[in-house]
């Protein structure tokens, strides 16, 4: 039986250690995976591609574990309308399409919903690397994937950790750990500021309620802390999205997720 496990590229580490020493970020935007060309096959750090590539699609979330902070826990969902092969191999990629970590997958097979059975498939990567901050997920909300039965689970999540969720704002607002804030901003744009003094694993969510982000954004105020990895502010254009923030310490700092 295979191990399956991960495994940095050597460009791959070069970029994320070379980013560490500029202060910068590499922004993972896209995972991908493949039928090992029939075979498995072992990870290899040389590799600037997968054996047999079958699809390639967007990330839907970056974490760092709890237990582990060199830990990075890469989520995204196959959709039901694409499949017919076999997942036997991973492999993770930046924005310029360089292939930071690949990994051996448990064979999986991926039927495709026009040959009259389909599912989602979920695939979880995990990359190990010396500095979290090192790495951002670079993401476009509007196409990201979840099943219903994922969403339901995230709303009992929120429900769990008291999220408090506060009346439509029309003005920009200060938030509280644990805060859920709907904005409205029909009649211009506004900002959110985290909270000050934030302690591990607190979160703050916000929400376009009326779907104007994108003419009229919601700047998120760092507030003395990093905001994915960077000591800036972060402006949030995109119409409809829920989103929220979590807080990984003051090394890590806020980090975005939907």
């Amino acid at each position: 039986m295979p191990n399956y496990y991960t495994v940095l590229t050597q460009q791959g580490a070069a970029l994320i250690a070379a980013a560490q020493v500029a202060g910068t970020s590499v922004n993972l935007t896209e995972i991908a995976v493949g039928d090992g060309g029939g075979v498995y096959t072992n990870p290899d750090n040389t590799a600037t591609a997968l054996t047999n590539e079958t699809w390639r699609g967007a990330l839907n979330q970056i974490q760092v574990d709890a237990n582990n902070p060199s830990w990075v826990i890469i989520e995204a969902l196959v959709p039901q309308s694409v499949g017919g092969w076999m997942v036997r191999e991973v492999g993770l990629f930046d924005d310029l399409g360089n292939l930071i970590a690949i990994g051996q997958y448990p064979e999986t097979y991926k039927p495709v919903l026009s040959a009259g059975a389909g599912k989602d498939l979920y695939i979880r990567m995990i990359m190990e690397v010396s500095s979290a901050a090192a790495v951002t997920l670079q993401i476009d909300p509007s196409i990201v994937l979840a099943p219903r039965s994922y969403v339901d689970a995230q709303d009992a999540l929120l429900d769990a950790k008291h999220i408090k969720w506060l009346g439509v704002q029309t003005a920009s607002y200060v938030a509280a750990a644990q805060d859920g804030v709907p904005f409205d901003n029909t009649a211009g744009a506004n900002s959110l500021t985290l909270p000050p003094n934030p302690i591990y694993g607190q979160e703050v969510w916000f929400h376009d309620v009326a779907g104007v982000f994108k003419t009229n954004a919601l700047t998120v105020i760092r507030n003395g802390n990093l905001l994915m990895g960077l000591a800036e502010d972060s402006i949030v254009s995109t119409n409809n999205i829920k989103a929220g923030a979590k807080f990984y310490g003051a090394t890590i700092g806020w980090r975005f997720f939907v």
